[in-house]
């Protein structure tokens, strides 16, 4: 027994040293499952190589792992075989690969689609690890229909490649929900005018769970299948639990189908009961993308709390109702094949949100967004978007769309708020964004009015600014800061009627706090994080560590920049995430504001929450501009 049982200790101790050394010495210099490649040249080739001595270590590691099923389980469940790096894809527009083949005629579309696990989208033809791991997680999974894919493609055999179109369609396929990524290759036919094309995408494993919250007195848990039965679609139940309330459970179910009859049409349908407050929303819509000349959305909402439930906060109606159809058009009245286009659109609003279940106690005075309104509102948009591939800035390792253009939109239109005013209503807004060798920069500047015969009202002002550094190194890790600027400021509000801007997570702020009393007519707000990507690699979950600080002025009275009308807060915290799961974003993080009476609950948050979209030029539906 002694025997045994002490080889079998030391084998323990051997691999779990392997282990261990693997984990802080080598995983730094593995990529991630999805070959990650950074533009900038400062970045070491070590990061995508391992040396030929960590090759030994790592393969007497794996042989020392396999003698054992259960150590050999392990190593497969944590580690995953290097990769060597690939061309330079960064810093470039996606549709300059596809302009040698501008005009040819599209012969024959092939269809890949890999499994999430221990595939690689510049592999496609080879398994890159075939673990015990990989295997398991890939047997849950249902594979996305080739059908679905094609039905997402904006071109079809017999068409003539326009590169923009190819282009869009492959960071079309990467926005989806349950696609990881995507790669559009094309190969021409010698001796012809024909091409043959191939479009390779990467699934994302479906199945997740999404914690909205949890405490010691209940819970809000999600599960989902965002690639339900195979067909891109997404289908969710939700199981919600406090006993804070008389009647303490609450359900949601709901159900996305995306591209209905390959019209690119998406339809969508969920009811929530969260026990305080009952929500229904339905809506169709087909977004505009390039190669589209129509889209459009029809939507409708409602809302309604149980105030036998809870006490109401004296904000927020207690019962709305929201209808809203919107129809646009896009013309290329340039080149054909120019990314510049112009849009016009038509937007019929009727929004009802009411009071009548807290009168007399309607808040005075009450705000904008709140006061039922029916709007008919025109617009008109020159844009220009094109995309390039960029990787650790708002996942860890997935390819990301960074969109780069520009958008001009101006609006005219009629409201009437039955009680207070009606009349006209204008608004200009411009946005513009490029990468630079200094960073990405992207800006916006918006104004919006009503106004009659005797002059302008309730008007806003917004100005945004957006901006994040190349990555660079600290050590083996690598680092991108973030800075956003904002002002806002409500103009010649009307009577009973204003709009506010707060200092709270809706707007400004890091870690919970919501007061009331921390609001406005105008503020400027500086806001900056540092992101720290480490090379920690635990079963394809990856480590985020980052810093922040937010400061600005918020006037309520007296001038914007008086002393007493600046707040400011700090913090820190980890993200933790894998781009092959669609588990939300798992979030801890420590602020600390002065001026804000904080509990611990509020100081100390554990949240999940969903990759942050980067910005784009597409024309939106015509909206008057809010302070939100």
């Amino acid at each position: 027994m002694d025997g045994w049982s002490g080889m079998s200790l030391i084998r323990c101790l051997v691999c779990g040293s392997i282990l261990l050394c693997r984990f802080f010495e080598i995983s730094a210099q593995i990529p991630d499952t999805t070959r990650h490649h950074i533009r900038q040249a400062e970045i070491l080739q070590s990061d995508t190589t391992i040396t030929e001595r960590d090759r030994e270590r790592y393969e007497a590691m794996k042989q020392a792992a396999s003698k054992k099923k259960w150590t050999d389980a392990l190593y497969s469940a944590f580690f995953s075989e290097p990769k060597s790096p690939v061309e330079d894809e960064t810093g470039k527009s996606l549709d300059e690969a596809f302009k040698p083949y501008d005009g040819r005629i599209i012969n024959n579309i092939k269809i890949i689609v890999l499994e999430p696990f221990g595939t690689s989208i510049y592999h496609p033809d080879s398994i890159v690890t075939d673990n015990w791991f990989d295997k398991s997680a890939n047997s849950l999974h249902v594979n996305t229909k080739h059908r679905i894919v094609r039905g997402d493609l904006l071109f079809k055999e017999g068409d003539a490649i326009n590169p923009l179109v190819i282009a869009e369609s492959e960071a079309f396929l990467r926005n989806t929900e349950y696609i990881h990524d995507a790669r559009i290759q094309i190969d021409s036919i010698p001796g012809t005018r024909q091409a043959d094309i191939t479009v390779v995408v990467r699934d994302v494993f479906s199945l997740g769970v999404s914690l909205h919250y949890l405490s010691f007195n209940g819970m809000d848990v999600e599960l989902f299948d965002k690639n339900f039965l195979g067909i891109g679609s997404r289908f969710w139940i939700r199981g919600i639990y406090n006993n804070d309330f008389k009647t303490p459970f609450g359900y949601g179910i709901g159900y996305r189908y995306t591209n209905f009859m390959k019209t690119f049409i998406n339809l969508e349908g969920s009811y929530l009961d969260q026990i305080w407050m009952k929500e229904i929303n339905l809506s169709a819509e087909r977004p505009l993308q390039t190669s589209l000349n129509y889209y459009g959305q029809i939507s409708y909402y409602r809302m309604e709390e149980r105030l036998s439930q809870t006490a109401w906060d004296s904000i927020n109606p207690p019962f709305s109702e929201n209808f809203s159809v919107s129809l646009g058009r896009a013309f290329n009245v340039f080149d054909p094949k120019s990314a510049k286009r112009i849009t016009v659109a038509v937007r019929y609003m009727d929004n009802n949100p009411s009071y009548e279940m807290v009168e007399p106690a309607l808040p005075d005075p009450l705000q904008y967004e709140y006061v039922a309104n029916r709007s008919l509102l025109s617009q008109i948009s020159f844009y220009s978007q094109r995309y390039y591939r960029e990787y650790l800035i708002h996942n860890f390792g997935v390819t990301e769309n960074i969109a780069y253009g520009y958008n001009i939109s101006g609006q005219l239109g009629y409201t009437d708020c039955p009680g207070f005013f009606k009349g006209m209503y204008t608004s200009l807004e411009v946005r513009a964004g490029n990468q630079f060798n200094f960073g990405n920069l992207y800006t916006r500047a918006a104004v919006g009015s009503h106004f009659d015969h005797t002059g302008f009202y309730q008007g806003i002002v917004r100005v945004n600014g957006n901006y994040f550094t190349p990555l660079f190194h600290v050590g083996r890790a690598r680092m991108r800061n973030f800075v956003n600027i904002n002002y806002a400021n409500a103009f010649n509000s009307v009577a009973g009627v204003t709009d506010y801007v707060y200092f709270s997570t809706l707007t400004s702020m890091r870690t919970y706090y919501f007061d009331q009393q921390s609001k406005g007519s105008e503020r400027f707000m500086l806001n900056h994080e540092a992101d720290l990507f480490t090379n920690l690699n635990i079963v394809g979950f990856r480590i985020l560590l980052f810093s922040f600080f937010d400061g600005g002025w918020l006037k309520d009275y007296g001038r914007l920049f008086d002393p007493g009308n600046f707040y400011w807060g700090l913090g820190f915290g980890l993200r933790i995430r894998n781009d092959l799961l669609v588990f939300p974003t798992f979030v801890i993080k420590i602020g600390y504001y002065p001026r804000f009476n904080q509990s611990l609950g509020n100081i100390v948050q554990f949240s999940t929450t969903e990759p942050i979209s980067a910005p784009s030029f597409i024309p939106a539906y015509p909206q008057e501009i809010l302070l939100k």
